[in-house]
């Protein structure tokens, strides 16, 4: 699956592609936490990463870039 991110980015990690299709699939922030049974701060520590990597501004950037990449 992560083989299919555009050039130029960094693969992003398993855990990264699980948090990734959460918020695709319309999860809050805290919904994913309670789901992942991870802090808040964690799961906005990893969407930040997962944004720096695939060069997005926001979760609806992020959204569509996970569309077309995974």
């Amino acid at each position: 699956m992560a083989e299919n991110q555009t050039s130029g980015s960094k693969k992003l990690s398993p855990r990264e592609i699980e948090i990734l299709r959460l918020i695709a699939t319309g999860h809050t922030d805290l919904e994913i936490t309670e789901r992942l049974v991870i802090s808040l701060d964690s799961v906005d520590g990893e969407i930040r990463k997962i944004f720096k990597k695939i060069n997005v501004p926001n979760r609806l950037q992020a959204v569509l870039w996970a569309a077309k990449n995974l």
